[in-house]
């Protein structure tokens, strides 16, 4: 019994090893497979073959690869078979792709210096903002004059044409040009630009009459020269020197907006009395708050003269000098202006009939100008305003109801019986309380799990509008470019009349700093596209991506919040931002498009479960704004579901980071231009794990 056990002991002891033994190897081998890497790689292309090849292979294992060289320019989807050399089995399979990109052509490089200057050349405030140090970019200093209204005749608009057509040829002559994929980018901006502009003035002779331009309801021009010259930075004296100019021009320039508004009713395309009245009121504001013998000044005033107060380059005697002459241009120059515009409108009231009110809605060419703005504003390839506005009605049919349903689940679960009731509730419970500095650091947080972070990180300011700018402006807030060659200052301007509680100041913040609109301009700063592609960018993807980042703020919120009140809100603030906008959006191509009456307004918010007594007010806020909210309601759709899509195709494989990257990898591109990048990386990302596409 003894010999047996002893015999029985060492063959479970053997067996236990040799168990051990086999476990070690095969975890072994197990480990060396899935270290092997077959990554994605990019070539220059030269006229030789390139490949690419896995690395890490241990020992024991061959590989069989398929497509995985080539010479062309293009897109290469190979594939890596691991075969154990024993087995001659294939044990694993690898993709990746291997990309040819043409090199930077020398002749379109320059050529897109050259448009560059073009684009930015004469316009000293465009130079200033976008350009730390205009001679990196071949550009100088040019008069500083506010933009001045001068006649417009049936041969400037000839020129206008000509020009835009021989800019279009010398374009084309690149064509068939190799270009890299980053030039390819820049040669699609340009080209969309000058096919919009070509076809903008073959509308018609009176096309420009058409537009509002210098004046409309939120203060035209007028009110965009304060926030222009807020953002002037003063680098150097002569910066000083032309913030003195920019206001001193102000006097003609403003008396110019009265001859177009002249000019305007005499093509027969006259203001309402609506936009007139809006208009005027904005200047009585500025008049009312500029008042010299009482000490009260226009607040642009004190804003310039802070600035300069803070300028270390200036003695305190130039300083002074400076400040007087700001004030004294300010006084004899601007409010002047200011003064002969608003009698120059009130002489204009009355000379359009309120039944031809509506602008684009009742002009005879209205409907094509406001389908070439809205194409050009979105960008998409074979853009078809019927399929856009069928998209529109699905999204609102399938949006409001979330919207209603979890309003009245908050209602009824809360007992809500008055709206001041519901406001309370809704104010009371916020996502995040804090100053708007401490909420843009609570917003970079959320944006590492939606964006990379940025190679560098700019000082943000957060400011306010002034009063008179606040009360007439659209805006909730607005970030505005800093300059391609600047990398530490940043500033965001919220609007105070506009703001809510606050979760609708950490919802525009997101919107408009982290990680909106500022982290996707900062992002495009650091990527390797051509300067001309940062600036010459697209309305709808900017602000489409910007809402797409709301509603994932949103969710980061859900995510981090525990049932209960708090949770209830934001699910009802996600699904208001997942239908905003759109409501908007569809009653402006109902309006410009299909000519809609204030009645047909009505009627359409009636059927859709809206409150139709607010039709006037939206219908007057859209007669003046054709195809502005295109870009916040269907950018928003757009994103969101694109995001959907990938989701569904890609299920555990999809990574939020890498997909929102890809977003933002040519800047702010065309929606069509989007929706090529996006099919590329679906292509290639479904490769990768053997997805079908």
């Amino acid at each position: 019994m003894k010999v047996i056990k002893k015999i029985l002991l060492i063959f479970c002891l053997i067996f236990v090893l040799s168990a051990s033994s086999f476990a070690l190897v095969a975890c072994n081998n197990n480990e060396g497979i899935d270290q092997i890497v077959f990554e994605d790689e990019t070539f220059v292309y030269d006229g030789n073959a390139h490949s690419i090849y896995v690395d890490n292979l241990p020992g024991g294992y061959t590989v069989v690869y398929e497509n995985n060289t080539g010479t062309d320019t293009g897109n290469y989807y190979a594939t890596a078979s691991i075969k154990e050399t024993s087995t001659d089995n294939v044990v694993k399979e690898l993709r990746a792709t291997m990309t040819i990109d043409n090199p930077d052509n020398e002749a379109f490089e320059q050529y897109l210096d050259d448009f560059l200057v073009m684009y930015l050349e004469g316009d000293q405030l465009s130079v200033n903002i976008f350009c730390e140090v205009p001679s990196d970019f071949g550009l100088e200093r040019y008069e500083a004059s506010w933009y001045t209204y001068s006649h417009i005749t049936d041969a400037d608009i000839l020129e206008s044409r000509e020009t835009f057509k021989e800019l279009l040829d010398e374009l084309t002559s690149y064509k068939d040009y190799a270009l890299s994929s980053r030039q390819q980018i820049a040669y699609n901006q340009i080209e969309d630009f000058l096919n919009y502009q070509l076809s903008y003035y073959n509308i018609s002779d009176d096309v420009a009459f058409m537009e509002l331009t210098y004046v409309d309801q939120f203060g035209g021009y007028v009110a965009d020269f304060g926030t222009y010259m807020e953002a002037y930075t003063l680098r150097e004296k002569a910066d000083v020197d032309d913030v003195v100019n920019f206001i001193t021009s102000t006097k003609e320039a403003f008396a110019s907006y009265v001859e177009f508004v002249n000019d305007k009713a005499l093509a027969g395309y006259a203001l309402s009395d609506y936009t007139l009245n809006a208009m005027i009121d904005y200047l009585d504001d500025i008049l009312a708050s500029h008042n010299p013998e009482q000490n009260e000044y226009y607040y642009l005033q004190d804003v310039l003269q802070t600035k300069i107060d803070g300028l270390t380059f200036l003695s305190d005697t130039e300083k002074n000098n400076y400040k007087k002459q700001i004030a004294d241009a300010i006084n004899d120059y601007f409010i002047e202006g200011v003064k002969i515009l608003k009698a120059g409108l009130k002489e204009n009231l009355g000379k359009l009939a309120s039944k031809d009110e509506g602008y684009w809605a009742t002009y005879e060419k209205g409907s094509d100008l406001f389908e070439l703005e809205l194409d050009y504003l979105l960008g998409l390839d074979d853009f078809d305003i019927d399929e856009y506005i069928n998209e529109l009605d699905s999204a609102i049919a399938d949006t409001f109801p979330l919207v209603e349903h979890q309003l009245n689940n908050i209602i009824s679960k809360y007992r809500i019986q008055t709206m001041s009731a519901l406001n309370r509730l809704l104010s009371r419970n916020t996502i995040f309380s804090g100053t708007p500095d401490e909420m843009l650091e609570y917003l970079k947080e959320f944006a590492k799990t939606i964006v990379p972070e940025l190679d560098y990180s700019p000082a943000i300011t957060i400011k306010e509008m002034d009063d008179a700018s606040a009360k007439v402006s659209n805006a909730v807030a607005y970030y505005m470019k800093s300059a391609l060659d600047n990398f530490n200052l940043e500033y965001i301007t919220l609007n105070p009349t506009k703001l809510g509680d606050s979760n609708d100041v950490l919802g525009t913040l997101a919107h408009e700093g982290y990680p909106g609109h500022l982290y996707a301009y900062c992002f495009s700063k650091q990527l390797d596209i051509h300067n001309l592609s940062k600036i010459m960018s697209s309305t709808a993807h900017g602000e489409g991506w910007a809402t797409y980042v709301e509603l994932k703020l949103y969710e980061y919120a859900l995510e981090n919040t525990a049932p209960g009140e708090l949770y209830d809100v934001i699910k009802y603030l996600y699904y208001n931002i997942l239908s905003g906008y759109l409501l908007e959006t569809r009653l402006d191509v109902g309006i410009h498009y299909q000519g809609w009456t204030l009645r047909q307004v009505a009627k359409y918010l009636d059927s859709n479960g809206y409150d139709s007594s607010a039709a006037e007010e939206i219908y007057n806020l859209l007669i003046e704004m054709p195809a502005g909210y295109a870009a916040y309601g269907y950018g928003k759709l757009y994103f969101y579901n694109l995001h959907q899509e990938a989701q569904e195709i890609l299920g555990d494989h999809y990574d939020e980071i890498e997909f929102n990257t890809m977003l933002l990898s040519k800047g702010w591109t065309s929606l069509g231009e989007l929706h090529k990048t996006y099919e590329e990386y679906m292509k290639k990302t479904c490769h990768r794990y053997g997805i079908e596409f």
